[in-house]
């Protein structure tokens, strides 16, 4: 009837009026801005709402400089492709996984990297291992600037996924080092404490000795 054409007409306006008609390939930005706003992009970049996972304590989990940066990238990307806030979410949670597998897998190279280094340096220092993996740490920690940077240098990571520190060329080297600086040191101590004046007092006599029996040194 008539009046039920003008009320389905009342009730449709409205409808109508609240459409956001889909974009096309010659809509100007701001148009396909204005949709995807419609169907649930936030205003911002910044407006992305973050859920942090929480801790053993209960409390959530503070991000570090790097992590904090991470997320404001990607809330960047996300706005800038129009993510309404459930793909944000579904793309974050993709993207913490996916870090996750590649902590799991360059742990896992580091464990084999490690083990393969003891098991060159174990058949071909063989009971000297111990000994001279203490002379590499002791050669690498008396020439190194400081600490921390040492500390730094030798967990840095190798493009096959082993640490420089657990590199077997590497320790082989500063194995030399460190002996060659405990030797030196060695000597040191003895002169500073006269015990190399007494050794050599000591085979200064026995030099003596054998030449008064004839004996040649």
């Amino acid at each position: 009837t008539d009046k039920d054409f003008v009320k389905s007409t009342l009730i449709m306006r409205p409808q109508f009026d609240a459409r956001v008609p889909v974009p096309g390939d010659k809509s100007k930005p701001e148009e396909w801005d204005k949709y995807f706003q419609r169907v649930g992009k936030p205003a911002g970049a910044t407006d992305y709402k973050y859920n942090a996972p929480k801790g053993e304590d209960g409390k959530p989990v503070a991000l570090d400089d790097a992590d904090t940066a991470r997320l404001e990238a990607f809330k960047a990307h996300a706005h800038k492709n129009h993510f309404t806030q459930k793909q944000f979410d579904a793309g974050l949670e993709f993207l913490e996984q996916d870090i996750k597998q590649q902590n799991t897998h360059f742990e896992s190279q580091i464990s084999t990297a490690y083990e393969n280094s003891v098991k060159e340096l174990k058949a071909e220092w063989g009971p000297d291992y111990e000994a001279n993996v203490a002379a590499a740490v002791d050669g690498g920690v008396a020439y190194a600037p400081d600490e921390k940077s040492w500390v730094d240098f030798v967990n840095l990571p190798l493009a096959n996924g082993m640490r420089v520190g657990d590199h077997p060329t590497l320790l082989k080297t500063l194995a030399k080092v460190g002996r060659a600086s405990g030797e030196d040191q060695r000597v040191r101590n003895m002169h500073q404490s006269g015990e190399a004046d007494s050794v050599q007092a000591e085979i200064n006599r026995l030099e003596q000795e054998a030449g008064e029996k004839g004996m040649s040194t």
